[in-house]
């Protein structure tokens, strides 16, 4: 399919009235770039790369499977010359790998067809944004085409990682305008996959140690993204707008492949965020609330997936820990032994695989808690936040504690205190209005627990997880809560019954600010059906296109649950008066 044409559609439509000019020549471009340009994709680095990980994984599971038969001669024997193939069929691949003639001209002509890729999208001298609409050259360019020079930059990042820190700038900066460029315009590549390759061979380029193949410091990478201009107005947007985009893809797997995709993101926008005009850039990008919220809120959505489903694991993890040491355990089969080992590697794994993308989306939301507070601090998102601080420091440090102890932390990735620090700055950075976040870490009576925040408190002296400042700034804001939960407890007494007409549907909760769902019909608070179309843009009650912007506020109701609210308050402080 030609990048530029809508999956669902020829690339050039059917009875288009537009000519498309084919020039006579194209200057440098002959058949053999186009020749050269298939046979790269058909057996070039992608096929390369694919091999190569493939024979790597095979031979791994090979020498598990030598490790679990133990002393059985006769079936390491007939492992044996398997293995050596194997062996054989890396060191070809490797010993290519280290052919520093062979990758150099294929980085040449990635370079070539990077700008000529370019040039057929008539990029201006800044290069971004692309010109709209797209060229009808452009659309005929099958997919590949980008892929040969993405796969080619993947290929020598992934295994001569030494030979992109040699690169000079001119050539490192060829490759940022032909990845920014069509990173950043869904209109030229409409393939969100297509989209989310180009963002994570840019991840590649971010200079990293020794023990990952990098021998000269990062070279000239170090400077990179700093100098590059084009990176610096644009990366950030475009980080932004593709987590919400890759939300949907229609692909079967795509629930898996945003993860991954996000993963990327998340390398890139903790890398630059060390440059001071990325954290400018960051500030400027919060300017636009609603898709800052969207973002945000989106991230959190992961977040909390990926805490759930690790913290989930962890029980079981300890509860095979446990039957091992147990007396039990010498009891079973040889075969029961095997598969709860198995299970246990199976968990661990998984585990391991959650926690890395919660610990990184963590130091994300720290960052932006930190640099701009205000779209968390919104109506849409400040009772989500409350809630969220709540629930996973309650999972971490609440009464469950014990379930969550195993052998081994550090194999599992699993650091609580390190969880714990990143929960109480974000809390931190947020509590800048003290009171109105408190009263959203409040909100939910079945996720606060004031003796857990007040444990939490006492954990970061203990182990010298903060400052002395920062703890006594944490101390206070749990008394804040404390009293918030008070003036919660009071209004709830006071308010007494609520006519159905003011609660919300779905949560059953007194309205503040109801809208009108005219998909539906239905009446929800605002806070309520903003959460779900942050995440999804369907009516919930019957699934129909539905954005913010449609929501119909009731002004008249919403005059008359404040008017029953001031005289519920009224009556109950009448009634305490004339009581003492």
């Amino acid at each position: 399919r030609a990048a530029g044409a809508p999956a669902s559609s020829p690339a050039a439509g059917a009875g288009a009235e537009e000519e498309v000019e084919i020039s006579e020549s194209f200057g440098t471009i002959s058949e053999f770039f186009f020749l050269t340009l298939r046979a790269l994709h058909v057996v070039g680095p992608c096929r390369i790369l694919k091999d190569y990980h493939k024979c790597s994984n095979e031979l791994y599971h090979m020498q598990q499977r030598l490790q679990a038969a133990g002393d059985s001669i006769e079936e390491a024997m007939s492992m044996e010359g398997e293995m050596n193939l194997l062996f054989e069929k890396r060191l070809c691949y490797e010993v290519a790998f280290q052919d520093l003639t062979l990758l150099d001209d294929m980085l040449k002509f990635a370079r070539l067809a990077s700008r000529w890729l370019l040039k057929l999208a008539n990029a201006p001298a800044t290069i971004v944004p692309l010109p709209s609409p797209a060229a009808k050259m452009f659309t005929m360019v099958p997919e590949f085409c980008f892929e040969v020079v993405l796969d080619t930059i993947k290929l020598v990042a992934q295994t001569m990682p030494s030979v992109l820190e040699l690169l000079a700038l001119p050539i490192l900066h060829d490759f940022c305008n032909f990845l920014m460029a069509f990173a950043s315009s869904h209109e030229h590549i409409k393939s969100p996959h297509l989209r989310g390759h180009f963002l994570e061979v840019m991840s590649y380029l971010i200079p990293r140690g020794r023990n990952q193949g990098f021998e000269h410091e990062g070279g000239n990478l170090c400077t990179l993204f700093q100098e590059h201009s084009i990176s610096v107005n644009s990366l950030i947007p475009t980080l932004t707008q593709f987590y919400i985009d890759i939300e949907v893809t229609g692909s079967h797997n795509q629930f898996y492949e945003k993860f991954q995709y996000r993963s990327y993101m998340g390398d890139l926008l903790l890398y630059v965020a060390q440059f001071p005009v990325y954290l400018a850039s960051i500030q400027k990008e919060s300017e636009d609330m609603d898709k800052f919220i969207r973002f945000v809120n989106m991230m959190l959505n992961d977040i909390t997936l990926h805490l759930d489903e690790a913290l989930e694991r962890i029980p079981k993890i300890r509860k095979l820990e446990l039957e091992r040491q147990s007396p039990e355990w010498n009891a079973k089969t040889d075969e029961e032994k095997a598969e709860a080992e198995k299970s246990l590697k199976d968990l661990e794994a998984n585990v391991h695989h959650y926690l890395k993308s919660s610990s990184q989306s963590l130091k994300i939301m720290r960052l932006l808690s930190e640099k701009t507070v205000a779209p968390f601090l919104s109506d849409d998102l400040i009772n989500r936040m409350g809630v969220f601080i709540n629930s996973v420091i309650g999972k971490i440090a609440g009464k469950k504690t014990m379930e969550l102890k195993v052998s081994n932390p550090e194999k599992i990735g699993f650091k609580p205190k390190d969880m714990l620090t990143y929960l109480t700055e974000i809390c931190m950075n947020l509590a800048v209005s003290e009171h109105e976040f408190a009263m959203a870490v409040v909100k939910d009576a079945g996720f606060y627990d004031h003796s857990t925040l007040v444990k939490v408190g006492n954990l970061l002296s203990t182990h010298a997880l903060k400052d002395v400042d920062f703890i006594k700034r944490f101390v206070k804001f749990t008394a804040t809560c404390k009293q918030c939960e008070t003036e919660a407890m009071e209004l709830d007494d006071a308010l007494g019954e609520i006519p159905s007409e003011f609660e919300d549907v779905l949560t059953n909760e007194l309205m503040k600010d109801p809208v009108l769902l005219p998909t539906s019909g239905n009446i929800l608070d605002r806070t309520t059906v903003v959460r779900h179309l942050l995440s999804d843009e369907t009516d919930p009650f019957n699934r129909q296109r539905l954005t913010i912007d449609m929501l119909e506020p009731q002004v008249e109701l919403k005059q008359r649950i404040q008017e029953f609210v001031a005289k519920r308050k009224l009556d109950a402080s009448t009634g305490s008066a004339l009581s003492e």
